[in-house]
């Protein structure tokens, strides 16, 4: 699944709108947004990605990722975008 697909599909199922799925994020409005990850949690329903407040996602790169999750991150987004 593309990260594109991915965060359609979210927003589909949460009601919002999917605009921006292309780019890879979901506005809430009034300021907030959502960003589609690459997930490696291994949960059976896990379908490789996660969405992440905006503002949390330079912070749990910088702080909390292990190396893998940071190596994945940039995988993806070079395979997305190859796509």
């Amino acid at each position: 699944m593309t990260r594109e697909e991915f965060v359609r599909g979210y927003a589909l199922r949460s009601g919002l709108d999917a605009s921006w799925s292309s780019l890879g994020f979901i506005d809430l409005g009034h300021g907030r947004v959502h960003v589609a990850l690459p997930c490696g949690c291994g949960e059976n329903d896990c379908v490789g990605w996660a969405m992440v407040s905006a503002e949390g996602v330079l912070g749990h790169l910088e702080l909390y990722a292990p190396e893998p999750l940071r190596t994945a991150y940039c995988d993806a987004i070079a395979r997305d975008q190859a796509e």
